[in-house]
């Protein structure tokens, strides 16, 4: 992504797989997990937070801890 300060505008590859989120002018780039979700918390119309999580598929797993 690149950007011109001089009129507020951002330019991004749409070849790449990401979200973007503006606040107060500045784009903040969500990259791609393996698996899980985004979830955006707004307050007054305003982008506060982005809580992400992600999702551990049992299979075969016995342990499940910080090398997920």
């Amino acid at each position: 992504m690149t950007t011109r300060d001089e009129d507020m505008i951002a330019e991004i590859d749409l070849r790449e797989n990401a979200a973007y989120v503006v606040k107060d002018g500045v784009a903040t780039k969500l990259n791609p997990m393996e698996s899980g979700t985004d979830e955006i918390i707004w307050k007054r119309g305003i982008v506060l937070d982005v809580v992400r999580s992600h999702r551990i598929r049992l299979g075969h797993k016995k342990e499940i801890g910080n090398n997920d």
